[in-house]
């Protein structure tokens, strides 16, 4: 089990939000670290392109390229799995954050997107 911290970033539109995830951890705080694949699964109000929507903050930086596959469960949700590989085992710590862009309305129901974010790591 994780602890994570995630919020709609301030000036959020009916056209355009961000959700932010930090603090990503274990349940009991320690931190969590991944071997080969980051993964998170969130429901969104459109389909989310990996190397597009989702920005990270990392330090030390390594180069990630987030990958997404989308499903749509009708016409205003979609299930989404990303995917961040990481090219060699990585120590997540506070200064990790992930930022992601939804070329849709976030407003409307925040709580609903952000309590459907569920992390796991290193399955591939």
């Amino acid at each position: 089990m994780y602890g994570l911290y995630p919020s709609s970033a301030p000036g959020a539109t009916s056209y355009y939000g961000v959700l932010k995830i930090t603090d990503i951890q274990h349940a009991d705080g320690s931190p969590i670290k991944v071997q080969k694949t980051l993964n998170i699964a969130f429901k969104a109000p459109v389909a989310i392109i990996g190397n597009q929507d989702f920005n990270l903050t990392l330090d030390p930086w390594v180069e990630i390229t987030p990958t997404t596959t989308n499903n749509e469960i009708d016409p205003s949700t979609f299930d989404v799995a990303a995917k961040l590989p990481f090219p060699k085992p990585y120590t997540i710590n506070d200064r990790f954050a992930i930022d992601i862009s939804f070329g849709g309305d976030i407003t409307e129901d925040t709580k609903r997107y952000i309590e459907s974010i569920v992390i796991t790591q290193d399955s591939e």
